[in-house]
C-alpha cells in the first residue's frame, strides 16, 4: 500500500486538505513487504530540535468562536508554504505541549513542524524524512521512513528528540494514532501479514485483537475524543467499516456504512463530534458523509453533506456529491461551498454561517483548504511548498 495514499486514512484529529483528502483514488495495492524481523532498536540518543530555520513561519488568528477571516496572499518562498504539500498538512496533532504537523519543504521533502500555540512554528530538522506523527502517553512519536526500514523518534516536550531506532513487532508502519491509553498503528506483521498493532511507547509493538476486516486491503487508524478508530475495507468489493476501541486492544464494530469501492475515507474530529468523509481523489467532492452523536459507536448518513447540499441536480441520492468541502483542526469543523459560503460547527450537526470573502475562491481550479489552529490555508488542489503555489492564509477573527 502506498504510504502517501494511506496517509489519508491515518488522519488524527485531522487537518483537512480537500477535507483531509489526499492521495489518488482507485484501488490501493497491497503493502510492499519489508523485513518481518526488525533489528533491535538502536541506542537512544538525544537530539535537540534546531531553532526555526524560517523565522516567518507564523499563522496568527484566534482559536475559537470564529466569525470570519482576514486574508493574506502567501508570497512565493514564504516559510508558511511548508504547511502545504502535495498531500496537504498531514497529521495535525494537538497535545499537551501544543501542536505538531507534517508538511513539505521547498525541495519537496517531508518536514515535521511543532508549535506551542498554533501560531509560531518550528521546523524539526533533526528528523529527515518524517512520515507520520502521533501523540501517546509519553509525548510525540514520529515515524521516519527509511529506504529499508522505519525509524521511531520520540519526544516528551516537542523540543528534545530521541532516536529510538527500528520498531519491534511491526515493519512499514502505514498509519498511527495515539491517546492516553497508548498508540495503535497499521503495518506489516510478517512477510505476508498486514494488520493492527498496539504499543505503550511507539517502539515495541504487539498485535491488537482486531478481527474485523481481516481480508481488507485498506486500513487506517484514527484517534479522537480519547478513542481509537480503524477504518477500511475491500477496495474491490466495497465492503468495509469502522471499528472503535477505548484501550487499543479490544475492538467493536460500529454501524458505519460509508465505505465506497475505490474511495478515500477519513474521519474528522472536534472535541464535541465527529464525521466521516469519503472522496474519490484529490480535490473531489464527497460521495458519502456520515455523522456520529455517540463517540463513533453509531453513525447516521447525512445526504445533505452538512450545510453544503448536493452538487448540481441529484435525482438519485446514491450518486450525490457534496457542493464543497468540510475539514477540521480538531476543535472546529469548517465547511465551504462552491459559492464561497462558509460555516463552522463544534459537533458536525449544528452549523453557523460565517464570513468567507476570499475573492479568489472559485476563480482557481479546485481550490482546497487546510484548517489550522488559528485560521485556514487555501490553495490549488495540489498544494506544494514552492513557487507558484497560489496560497492564501486566512487569520480567524472574532466579532459581529
Amino acid at each position: 500500500m502506498n504510504r502517501k495514499v494511506n496517509t489519508l486514512l491515518a488522519g488524527l484529529t485531522a487537518a483537512s486538505m480537500t477535507l483531509a483528502a489526499c492521495g489518488s483514488g482507485g484501488s490501493v495495492a497491497a503493502p510492499a513487504t519489508q523485513s518481518s524481523a526488525p533489528a533491535a532498536p538502536a541506542t537512544q540518543s538525544s537530539v535537540p530540535a534546531a531553532p526555526s530555520a524560517s523565522p516567518g513561519l507564523t499563522t496568527p488568528g484566534v482559536t475559537s468562536a470564529w466569525t470570519g477571516f482576514t486574508w493574506h496572499k502567501v508570497p512565493d518562498g514564504s516559510p508558511v508554504q511548508m504547511l502545504a504539500s502535495p498531500y496537504g498538512t498531514r497529521d495535525l496533532v494537538s497535545w499537551d505541549h501544543g501542536y505538531a504537523a507534517l508538511g513539505s519543504s521547498s525541495a519537496g521533502k517531508d518536514v515535521l513542524l511543532t508549535s506551542p500555540d498554533g501560531e509560531t512554528w518550528t521546523w524539526v530538522t533533526a528528523i529527515q524524512n518524517p512520515t507520520f506523527v502521533a501523540a501517546g502517553p509519553g509525548g510525540l512519536v514520529v515515524v521516519e521512513q527509511g529506504s529499508t526500514a522505519d525509524t521511531i523518534w520520540t519526544s516528551a516536550d516537542g523540543t528534545q528528540w530521541h532516536d529510538a531506532g527500528r520498531p519491534s513487532g511491526v515493519s512499514e508502519i502505514q498509519s498511527i494514532a495515539g491517546t492516553a491509553a497508548g498508540l495503535v498503528a497499521t503495518g506489516m506483521l510478517g512477510p505476508d501479514s498486514f494488520g493492527v498493532v498496539f504499543s505503550a511507547d511507539g517502539i515495541s509493538w504487539a498485535p491488537a485483537a482486531f478481527k474485523e476486516g481481516a481480508a481488507w486491503d485498506e486500513l487506517g487508524v484514527h484517534a479522537g475524543d480519547g478513542r481509537f478508530f480503524v477504518i477500511g475495507g475491500d477496495t474491490h468489493t466495497g465492503a468495509g467499516g469502522i471499528s472503535w476501541s477505548d484501550d487499543g486492544r479490544t475492538w467493536t464494530r460500529s454501524s458505519w456504512t460509508g465505505f465506497v469501492a475505490g474511495g478515500i475515507p477519513t474521519i474528522e474530529f472536534t472535541n464535541g463530534g465527529m464525521l466521516s468523509w469519503t472522496t474519490m481523489g484529490i480535490g473531489d467532492p464527497a460521495d458519502e458523509m456520515e455523522v456520529s452523536r455517540d463517540g463513533g459507536k453509531t453513525w447516521l448518513k447525512d445526504p445533505d453533506f452538512g450545510p453544503l447540499g448536493s452538487l448540481g441536480t441529484c435525482p438519485d441520492p446514491a450518486t450525490c456529491q457534496s457542493d464543497g468541502y468540510i475539514g477540521s483542526n480538531g476543535s472546529i469543523f469548517l465547511a465551504v461551498n462552491g459559492e464561497g459560503k462558509a460555516w463552522t460547527s463544534s459537533d458536525g450537526i449544528a452549523w453557523k454561517q460565517i464570513q468567507w470573502n476570499l475573492p479568489e475562491w472559485g476563480n482557481t481550479t479546485r481550490l482546497t483548504f487546510i484548517v489550522l489552529p488559528r485560521g485556514v490555508l487555501v490553495g490549488s488542489s495540489v498544494m506544494a511548498g514552492s513557487a507558484g503555489s497560489n496560497l492564501f492564509y486566512g487569520s480567524a477573527t472574532q466579532g459581529p
